[in-house]
């Protein structure tokens, strides 16, 4: 560890090549992951003989900002997760000792304990790490614990407010008095401008070129004006250009998320309503392309192309889960193929 260092803090520019350089940092990250599940179980010993209470500290996390010089929120985060990591999560702090998952991978698995609970995190957590945090960054499995989350607790329904339609209307109160405003002024404002604008006429009776000309343009129109249409011709006028542009949409496909065959899609064929497509999920979605390469056990390789209102909660799921089963729908028969290894989703 102190080559390595010593190494790092002695680089110089063109001393090493740009490969060489990457795996410098890499190496160095995976230190720093070490050094922190030495750091978490120092702290935890620390806590469990009461080092805190004999220094005349109240608990860790004051220990630690007082002696350590780290910042509230630092102090917390490491006082809480060193304990869990010790006591309740030994497959990560293994993890993060051998530099396969960083810090911020190790602390979004402590949290998830109070929102999903700690034996459903227990059950996960070796997957996890192994198929997410040890392959991506920390959002990814973030974004998991978050869709997990809100699976347990329900999702939030959707209101008339969020509806589409209703946000590209106006109020309809407001329409109506546009139109109410519009039928009762414009007549008056027109016929004045029109007499202050008019010529003298001659006295005579017969009416000359000029009057006829002028008589012209006061003819009745053919067409009702825009303050004239009824509040529902109004509304109409308003929807249907919407209506004539609403593109074909391809129905949505029925796959699983994991091997509990759990569907995040309805298997029969619907229109976008700007909801997801997981049958508990209402949260405003849109069409996404979802692709997997699908390499089967006789060693052929395949890509299932589909489309489906997804959204980024679950379509975070899709890039971050792996799926080891098929569902595979024709008529009203489903029968299951695999397991198969899918990887590249996307």
């Amino acid at each position: 560890m102190t080559t390595l260092l010593s190494e790092a803090l002695n680089l110089a520019e063109d001393s090493q090549t740009g490969s060489e350089l990457v795996e410098t940092v890499r190496k160095l990250v995976r230190l720093e992951s070490a050094v922190r599940a030495a750091m978490s179980h120092a702290v935890a010993v620390a806590i469990s003989q009461g080092a805190h209470e004999s220094a005349g500290h109240a608990t860790a996390a004051e220990l630690l900002r007082s002696e350590c010089h780290l910042s509230g929120r630092e102090a917390n985060e490491l006082a809480v997760s060193a304990v869990r990591l010790r006591e309740q999560l030994p497959c990560t702090l293994v993890a993060l000792q051998s530099g396969l998952i960083t810090w911020a991978h190790a602390t979004t698995l402590v949290r998830a304990i109070d929102r999903l609970g700690l034996e459903t995190v227990r059950k996960v957590e070796h997957d996890w790490i192994e198929l997410i945090a040890t392959r991506t960054g920390p959002e990814a499995l973030q974004r998991l614990v978050h869709t997990r989350h809100l699976e347990q607790v329900g999702y939030p329904s959707r209101t008339a407010s969020e509806s589409p339609v209703s946000e590209a209307l106006p109020p309809r109160s407001n329409v109506l008095n546009v139109h109410s405003d519009a039928s009762t002024a414009t007549p008056e404002a027109a016929s004045t401008s029109k007499e202050s604008q008019a010529p003298e006429r001659p006295s005579s009776d017969e009416p000359t070129q000029d009057s006829c000309l002028d008589s012209a343009p006061r003819e009745a129109p053919s067409e009702l004006s825009d303050g004239q249409r009824s509040p529902q011709a109004a509304n109409e006028a308003q929807v249907q250009p919407d209506a004539a542009t609403e593109p074909a949409w391809p129905a949505a496909s029925t796959l699983t998320l994991s091997s509990d065959n759990s569907p995040i899609a309805a298997e029969e064929s619907t229109k976008p309503t700007g909801g997801c497509v997981h049958p508990r999920c209402a949260t405003r979605a849109s069409l996404r392309e979802i692709a997997f390469t699908v390499h089967w056990l006789d060693g052929g390789q395949s890509t299932i192309l589909s489309h489906g209102l997804v959204c980024d909660e679950h379509a975070a799921a899709l890039t971050s889960c792996p799926l080891d089963r098929i569902r595979v729908g024709q008529s009203s028969m489903i029968r299951t193929i695999g397991p198969a290894l899918v990887t590249d989703a996307a």
